[in-house]
């Protein structure tokens, strides 16, 4: 009996998190396996760079999150009044819905700053089934300076109505950078977008008769 109950589980530690995993709508949402930046739009400064690549100083980088070798990133290397970003947009939204949304991020700044790099994140609401058009609405994170950390903005819900969602990236630092010094760096990992709840209700219990 004690051998059903831990093989079962096992098995529902492992269907939950199969279920779990299943329900992240973002595209390449971890940056690994050599994927680089598949399925998100960069931005670098003003210019807009064209799905799938990097961009000035939006890349894929080696940067390892959550201590996982095999980790890939989205890195930005910014300097004075820089404000890049890395998006994309997620269809078939569901109105009056709550979502989960999440991100691991590092800013590795140089010496000699008199002022904070301010990475974020945000969720922006559209009517559109492809995020064009007026947002609706929006939800925005500030991050902070410093090693990895996950940043979250848990049961955002949407409004009614909607039909995409754009989820972004931001890396920006405006101040002022001594002569000599590099550029701040930001790294973006292990962003999710999903229902909230994820875990199937029938996964969630079980019983052994």
């Amino acid at each position: 009996m004690t051998w059903f109950i831990r093989t079962g589980l096992s098995l529902m530690m492992l269907l939950s998190a199969q279920g779990a995993a299943a329900e992240n709508l973002l595209t390449n949402p971890d940056f690994d396996g050599g994927k680089g930046l598949v399925g998100w739009i960069t931005k670098g400064g003003n210019v807009t760079c064209p799905m799938n690549t990097d961009c000035g100083r939006m890349y894929a980088s080696a940067a390892e999150c959550c201590g996982r070798p095999d980790s890939g990133s989205a890195s930005s290397t910014s300097a004075l009044s820089d404000f890049d970003q890395l998006s994309q947009c997620v269809r078939g939204i569901e109105s009056d819905t709550a979502y989960d949304a999440s991100v691991w991020i590092q800013v590795t700044p140089p010496s000699g700053l008199n002022q904070a790099p301010k990475p974020s994140f945000s969720v922006s609401w559209y009517a559109s089934a492809d995020c064009s058009g007026p947002v609706l609405s929006s939800e925005t994170m500030s991050a902070r300076a410093g090693v990895w950390a996950q940043f979250s903005l848990p049961g955002i819900v949407s409004p009614a109505k909607v039909g995409s969602a754009r989820f972004s990236l931001f890396a920006s630092y405006h101040g002022k950078v001594n002569v000599g010094t590099n550029a701040v760096r930001t790294d973006f990992d292990s962003a999710f977008f999903g229902p909230s709840g994820t875990v199937p209700v029938e996964l969630q219990s079980f019983s052994v008769d």
